[in-house]
């Protein structure tokens, strides 16, 4: 079973593009106060809906020409906003490009106006854009707040997008699992994460649909939808937990520091660790943490000369840092 990237969609071909061819404070969409009692999950939802559509933007980008692992063209796919008084825009990273290309962004009034890039994060698949406030008109989009915490097994969910090009779309689910490991082909543009987990619910997103905001019933986003698994129902979600400390760093004018270890590790399950001889039983009763933690994270490749290399060597099982034990990414 392979993995694969919700492609954007062309809306010239009517095909989607597999890749070959300081801080301000945040106004939350967040209203879980404004409910009483009574009123009914749909009122609920309703309301979610009504105020993530002023949000949930369409990305149109041009890309003038092939560079890298990117095919000139022009495609469309989802971003939403996370901050309305400075006009920061969250996506995923091959929304933006590293080929030279100019953006634009459709709120839900059809208002549209160009976007710049502010940050392209060289690990995880998410970026910002930004646009100037000042040149809407008439649109007036809320902030969706971002909140890392409530991504959790049994979450009923919605992802609002501009699935396949479409002005809107909604797509529901139940997060499943929260700790799915990353596939290698879970990319189509030749690079790929690594040191994370995924959120996975049978939500059915497709191409266009890239860079949606994984909604609650009380309107806060707790992941960031950037893929699927081929032949499934199953669409992989970014966890925010990044993304949210990334966005207040940028914020208070720093770079965010990626790759500072310069090694990738990988999640084993207890299978895999029973196998390869480890004392579990040693390990539960010094860490009793790794006895409901389902595995543990291997070493997978380190840079030569890197800040950890004659410190662990590929294949090692990383326990404890410093006497903490180290649960996962």
């Amino acid at each position: 079973m392979s993995s694969f990237v919700t492609p954007p969609y062309s809306p010239i071909t009517n095909r989607f593009v597999d890749g070959s061819s300081i801080a301000p404070s945040i106004s939350p969409i967040s209203h879980a106060s404004s409910f009483s009692s009574t009123d009914s999950r749909q009122d609920r939802w309703s309301h979610v809906f009504d105020l993530a559509f002023k949000s949930v933007v369409h990305i149109t980008t041009n890309v003038h020409v092939n560079f890298d692992t990117h095919t000139g063209g022009q495609t469309t796919a989802t971003g939403f906003v996370v901050d309305a008084e400075n006009g920061i825009i969250l996506s995923n990273r091959y929304v933006m490009t590293c080929a030279p290309a100019t953006h634009r962004v459709r709120f839900e009034n059809t208002e549209s106006v160009r976007l710049m890039p502010w940050y392209y994060d060289p690990v995880f698949d998410f970026a910002f854009f930004k646009y100037n406030p000042k040149d809407l008109q008439t649109a007036t989009p809320e902030a969706i707040r971002l909140v890392p915490d409530k991504a959790i097994e049994g979450l009923e969910i919605r992802v609002i997008s501009c699935d396949a090009g479409q002005p809107i779309s909604v797509s529901t689910g139940t997060i499943a699992d929260t700790r799915k490991r990353p596939a290698c082909a879970h990319c189509c543009f030749d690079y790929h994460e690594f040191n994370t987990f995924y959120c996975v619910a049978a939500a059915g997103t497709s191409g266009g649909s890239s860079g949606a905001p994984v909604l609650d019933i009380e309107g806060d986003a707790v992941a960031l939808n950037v893929g699927g698994i081929s032949k499934t129902q199953q669409s992989l979600f970014l966890p925010l937990h990044r993304i949210f400390k990334t966005l207040d760093t940028l914020r208070q004018g720093s770079m965010p520091m990626r790759g500072t270890l310069q090694a990738m590790f990988q999640f084993e399950p207890n299978e895999f660790l029973v196998k390869a001889g480890l004392p579990l039983k040693d390990i539960y009763i010094m860490y009793p943490a790794f006895a409901t933690n389902k595995g543990m994270l291997r070493v997978d490749s380190i840079v030569p000369d890197s800040p950890v290399a004659g410190k662990l060597m590929v294949g090692d099982f990383v326990v404890a840092i410093n006497s903490q034990p180290v649960l996962d990414f």
